[in-house]
């Protein structure tokens, strides 16, 4: 089986800013409200084949480097100067708190995975989504990039790019079937796979993994 991109997206800050006057946002963290743009792009490319029967059997598997890292810090610190836990920051500080605001917005109830695996997350996004196609556990896979650093966390090197990255994935057969444009080619991912771009991270601090990661660069090809 051989998987192929038909829909990619990238989001970021600026492209959020209409968001925050929104109910259904007003809880959401920058991750969840980037993930859910750059999904909103990458779906409304082929509104016509990603319908709500479709979304609801693909599946979904997101990566990120750090994770809600801003509610982890907002809990810590609620925490230590106010002796409070609160739940919202504690339920919003799991790594997995993302995949699921993203799967339940789009209704997507096939296979779903978070992935934390630093600067090679992309890497394990893409083999699971293979395995996954390939199984027929879903016709369609969506691959998600998400970081974000709070700049009071970061080094002398700054917090560096953030936003999310969303690949839509499916076998060429799938593509073949409906007459999608296949954008990205097995070979595309393979070669861009083995090229391994330099990471230099701070000694102090941290910086964002956003631009290094595999589904990112993929991404980045087409937007």
């Amino acid at each position: 089986m051989k998987m192929v991109v038909v829909a990619a997206a990238v989001s970021h800050d600026e492209d959020v800013k209409s968001y925050v006057t929104q109910a259904a946002f007003r809880k959401a963290s920058r991750k969840m409200t980037l993930c859910f743009d750059a999904m909103k792009k990458a779906v409304s490319s082929l509104a016509d084949i990603f319908t709500p029967e479709r979304l609801a059997a693909a599946g979904l598997i997101l990566n990120s480097g750090f994770g809600e890292i801003e509610a982890t810090g907002g809990f810590l610190k609620g925490l230590a100067e106010n002796g409070v836990a609160r739940p919202i920051f504690f339920q919003n500080s799991l790594h997995n708190s993302t995949t699921g605001f993203l799967a339940i917005q789009y209704g997507i109830q096939g296979p779903v995975f978070t992935v934390n695996h630093r600067t090679r997350g992309g890497d394990e996004v893409l083999d699971i989504s293979e395995t996954l196609l390939a199984d027929s556990l879903c016709e369609f896979c969506f691959a998600v990039t998400v970081e974000t650093v709070p700049p009071e966390f970061s080094g002398p090197t700054g917090v560096d790019r953030e936003g999310a990255a969303v690949l839509a994935l499916c076998s060429e057969a799938t593509a073949a079937k409906y007459g999608l444009k296949v954008l990205i080619t097995p070979d595309d991912v393979l070669k861009e796979s083995a090229h391994h771009p330099r990471i230099e991270l701070p000694l102090t601090g941290l910086k964002s993994l956003f631009r290094y990661d595999l589904i990112t660069r993929l991404a980045d090809r087409l937007t």
